[in-house]
């Protein structure tokens, strides 16, 4: 990574700790964080390890890892884009705008 002119690294240092702090409180094994500015990467920091059993390699920048559940955030990301754009009511159970999926995999009951 070639950062050129950046702000002081150690200004970075607050973030940090609080995702190591995050880290410990949601039991996670690695964090990472990535700041971007004016379109470029200005830090980056991995730190941890890719599980908590024994023999675990550590997390670097090319890490690669499982994402689970991501269809939650969206699901939620559409229903405020579309209550934010086009006046649907925040209540509006979600079965009821995505009509293309099966209402069981959306909350709706059978």
């Amino acid at each position: 990574m070639n950062l050129g002119s950046v702000p002081n690294q150690a200004a970075f240092e607050p973030l940090d700790e609080v995702v190591r702090q995050a880290r410990t409180d949601y039991g996670a094994s690695a964090s990472s964080v990535l700041v971007i500015h004016n379109d470029r990467i200005v830090y980056e920091q991995y730190d941890g390890f890719h599980h908590h059993k024994g023999g675990a390699v550590p997390v670097t920048k090319s890490s690669m890892f499982n994402i689970y559940s991501t269809r939650k955030t969206y699901i939620s990301c559409a229903m405020a884009m579309a209550a934010l754009d086009n006046g649907v009511p925040i209540s509006t159970p979600v079965a009821e705008v995505l009509s293309d999926y099966p209402g069981e995999d959306l909350g709706r009951s059978l």
